[in-house]
């Protein structure tokens, strides 16, 4: 009798601690259901939602309540998720680029403001967000230069409005790669000679060129296999930056994917790696959103009939579960990492007219104890 007492005790001892481990797992991965913001935007640019701060979004679009009586087109609005409100900034025309709550866009003039784009005048704005004037339109590009790409991590200058070190023209004049990080953490130099490519140093910034290695024997296992470890993005709740592999390439059939947090000193961190098995068939390198308290994923594997499209999220299993079907566009993570802003048409992908983007946040951090 005694035995049996002892085992039955061991046996629920193991069970309270494997129920302590799964309480303890749940509380990493707390997700809620996404909240509609009530807006409809273009999903297609790029750069189509910014943080003003971890509770007020920028967006260019549509108010929903206010599609059937207004007919101005596209407004600047802001939307502040804990009174769930919109805020109407007045009429946009493109080129929004926000950093560090400066903002810069262009909007058309008052007498053109109902004509089609390529009939409009343009007026330049900048400022704070609770300061926007108008501003100088910005000059004109050198002779012969293409557009250049706005890149939010150098805020909302122009890339040929930057001064660069003597030394980095020269190095990018010898066909040297760089890539521009956060204005203090400098640039992060990418080996481009003989594929596979990889990043191999950061560059702080300085007259003075002092680059900081990036440990490549951490790298070197996939860099045998053909693999290319890319630059992703900053993220303002680790400042770090992601890297990862290219899916696309590498060994074998099954494409193995992997994340890493890069930090300005050179550290690598790793994320997660992953397979094709299950739900992670359906997400490709850009779609995974490292967060604070979960890893996201965008899937977008949609081959007719079947369409897996939607926002996923990690279990404590490692697998993935569906949290909001459709196809998504322009995500973005608050600068706390808590929550993430996306445009999503729950219709999927096979849709007939073009796709409607609504705006949804989801929050994943646990409310504060």
């Amino acid at each position: 009798m005694s035995v049996k007492l002892s085992r039955l005790s061991l046996l629920l001892k193991k069970s309270v601690l494997l129920l302590t481990l799964l309480v303890g797992l749940n509380t990493s991965v707390y997700c809620t259901q996404p909240i509609d913001a009530g807006i409809v935007f273009s999903g297609y640019l790029p750069s189509s939602i910014f943080w003003l701060d971890n509770d007020n979004l920028i967006v260019p679009g549509v108010a929903i309540e206010r599609m059937q009586t207004d007919s101005k087109g596209r407004r600047l609005l802001r939307y502040q998720f804990s009174k769930r409100s919109i805020t109407d900034m007045g009429s946009f025309g493109g080129a929004l680029c926000m950093s560090d709550g400066y903002i810069r866009f262009w909007r058309p003039t008052p007498d053109t403001e109902d004509k089609p784009l390529t009939g409009q005048k343009r007026l330049t704005f900048a400022g704070t967000v609770d300061s926007i004037v108008e501003v100088p339109p910005p000059p004109p590009l050198p002779r012969g230069a293409s557009p250049p790409p706005m890149d939010a991590l150098r805020g909302c200058q122009y890339p040929y409005e930057m001064t660069n070190p003597a030394w980095l023209d020269a190095a990018k004049e010898s066909g040297r790669v760089f890539k521009p990080l956060k204005p203090e953490h400098g640039w992060l130099e990418m080996d481009r000679g003989l594929p596979p490519a990889y990043p191999i140093a950061i560059h702080p910034p300085g007259k003075e060129d002092r680059p900081i290695p990036i440990d490549r024997s951490v790298l070197q296992p996939w860099l045998d296999q053909g693999y290319h470890v890319v630059f992703l993005r900053y993220e303002a709740f680790k400042d770090a930056y992601l890297l990862g592999l290219d899916d696309t390439r590498g060994a074998g059939d099954d494409k193995t994917g992997k994340l890493w947090w890069l930090y300005s000193d050179g550290r690598l961190e790793e994320i997660v790696t992953y397979g094709r098995e299950g739900n992670w068939k359906t997400i490709r390198l850009n779609g995974l959103i490292p967060a604070k308290a979960n890893l996201l994923a965008i899937g977008t594997e949609t081959s007719w009939p079947f369409d897996k499209s939607g926002l996923y999220r990690q279990t404590a299993r490692g697998d993935l579960e569906l949290l909001a079907k459709g196809w998504l566009a322009s995500k973005v993570l608050s600068p706390d990492g808590c929550k993430l802003a996306f445009g999503i048409d729950p219709r999927g992908f096979w849709v007939k007219g073009g796709h409607t983007f609504r705006l949804q946040i989801l929050d994943v951090c646990p409310p504060a104890k």
